[in-house]
């Protein structure tokens, strides 16, 4: 099976993410980021079910920056894997607040999920094999404070995992968007080969 990728930044093209799809077992197909119209019409015309979307070094507030496309949450039979920018990017465009700090963040760290919420969900395949403490990797200047200080649009953003008042984890829709970078640990791409497997063991 084949596993949709997008990069939002032609000039930070990585091999992390389809190494990521490979040791899930299935095959990598990247296109780079264009137009957001062009994006969608791609994704719309694609018989690929499962798409990951990319970080970037743009800031995602600048009237310039690539955006991703919303109506992709409306396509019915895809599912979609939000990293880093493009998490901002999705929730910028849904008028939360987003907010930089001084010095950036790159480092390992470990996130308590909210195993409660998933299981009301219904997504605990997500974590099969995995503790309620990830092992991962962020790497990044902006951030979404934590939904649970915000609870303007919560009842379609729920949020699973923050980490120093943070938002690093949050189910919408048909997608999953986080505020790391899953493909660089190993716990974060059993969650991506759980993701994909997307059933109960």
């Amino acid at each position: 099976m084949e596993i949709g990728i997008v990069f939002m930044d032609p000039k930070h093209i990585y091999d992390y993410i389809p190494n990521a799809i490979l040791y899930t077992g299935y095959t990598p197909v990247s296109i780079i980021f264009t137009t957001t119209n062009d994006v969608l019409i791609k994704i719309k015309n694609s018989n690929i079910k499962y798409w990951i979307f990319s970080g970037s070094a743009h800031t995602v507030i600048m009237d310039n920056s690539p955006q991703i496309p919303i109506e992709i949450f409306d396509i019915p039979d895809k599912e979609f894997l939000m990293i880093c920018y493009s998490m901002e990017s999705t929730l910028f465009q849904n008028k939360y607040q987003l907010k930089k700090r001084y010095q950036n963040k790159n480092e390992e760290f470990k996130l308590k999920i909210n195993m409660d919420l998933v299981k009301k969900l219904n997504k605990e395949y997500i974590f099969n094999g995995l503790t309620d403490k990830l092992s991962l990797q962020r790497n990044h200047h902006w951030y979404i404070p934590s939904l649970l200080r915000n609870t303007k649009n919560n009842k379609l953003f729920k949020e699973v995992a923050s980490y120093r008042g943070e938002s690093m984890m949050i189910f919408f829709k048909n997608a999953i968007l986080v505020q790391y970078h899953p493909e660089r640990t190993t716990d974060g791409k059993i969650l991506i080969k759980n993701w994909i497997n997307n059933k109960t063991t």
